[in-house]
């Protein structure tokens, strides 16, 4: 299912950096954890392993309702690249 109609990138984007704020928060400790930015290196400034993508995949399928396919999660390098596959997904 396509992100709902007049999503716009900025809510997109929002939504999923709430849930990856969400998850590491969860892997890392909440009093550890400062938000993450969209342009933020998920393996290198937050920590996500490969194992972990697996689940943020899961985690923004669920949340924001939209298929995403392996090789948009294991291209993504930041949020925003996440979003972007979202917005591009139908």
């Amino acid at each position: 299912m396509p992100p709902a109609a007049g999503s716009s990138s900025d809510n997109i984007e929002a939504q999923v950096l709430d849930v990856v704020d969400e998850l590491v928060a969860e892997l890392r400790g909440h009093d550890t954890y400062h938000r993450a930015s969209a342009r933020d290196s998920l393996e290198c400034d937050l920590g996500i392993s490969s194992r972990e993508r697996v689940e943020l995949l899961v985690r923004l399928e669920r949340a924001i309702g939209v298929r995403l396919g392996d090789e948009a999660m294991s291209h993504a390098e930041s949020p925003a690249d996440l979003a972007t596959a979202i917005l591009a997904a139908d």
